[in-house]
């Protein structure tokens, strides 16, 4: 494995036909908002996209994870998902069950923390297996940011918490972009560039959203109004 990041502007940005997150602001109780600009071209087309606008949306092609637990809970409110984190040193993810991708595509994702401490986490997951490892893209509150693994059933951190200025710190928004390209990914938050990995333990799987408390910060809220899947035209 490989890595490599700059939270500066680098490469274009790769747009998508179709977009629905550039055509509205993202808002949440709280204060939260966020727009994306939109463009009438693109290098991806959209596949799925999900706005957990109502029942029928959420509960139609594809069923969400949702939970409710000591530990954690997962529902959909607010025109998003929700996770809350309700024990320290925890992370949960949610995922539309029986969506799966090849080994080339773009996942889209507005995040929104909703409340927590410092190191409050959320983010991406993508190439899920049925075993519920994955790959992990994570930005946190005070602006860090870091890629992780889970093979086995162990972690392995492909890269340290890294700070990076694209990320909007605080309790605000971001759009979190991940390309896939086999074993190479590109990250991006915000329209900036921020990470290029290359990792082959996986070639497909499942998506999805994660939060995460650290040891001794519990609470940990984030809220995630819109997933997008393309794929190269």
């Amino acid at each position: 494995m490989s890595a490599s990041n700059s939270c500066r502007s680098g490469s274009a940005f790769p747009r998508v036909v179709g977009l629905a997150l550039a055509l509205a602001a993202i808002v949440l109780s709280g204060g939260c908002a966020l727009l994306l600009d939109a463009a009438s071209e693109g290098d991806y087309a959209v596949v799925y996209e999900e706005e957990f606008d109502s029942p029928a949306s959420y509960a139609g092609t594809y069923s969400w994870l949702t939970l409710d637990d000591p530990n954690a809970a997962v529902w959909v409110a607010d025109g998003a998902i929700q996770i809350l984190i309700r024990s320290e040193d925890r992370f949960q993810l949610s995922r539309p069950e029986e969506l799966t991708t090849g080994d080339t595509f773009r996942l889209d994702v507005g995040a929104c923390l909703v409340s927590g401490e410092a190191r409050a986490e959320l983010g991406v997951v993508f190439y899920v297996q049925e075993d519920w490892d994955h790959m992990r893209f994570g930005i946190r509150k005070d602006g860090m940011m870091r890629l992780r693994r889970r093979a086995n059933s162990s972690w392995t951190d492909l890269t340290d918490w890294m700070p990076c200025p694209a990320i909007n710190t605080g309790l605000d928004c971001n759009v979190i972009t991940v390309i896939v390209n086999g074993s190479h990914f590109d990250f991006y938050v915000n329209e900036t560039w921020v990470l290029e990995a290359t990792d082959s333990t996986f070639s497909g799987g499942g998506i999805g959203v994660i939060a995460s408390a650290q040891a001794g910060e519990p609470g940990t809220h984030a809220a995630f109004p819109i997933v997008i899947l393309s794929e190269p035209i």
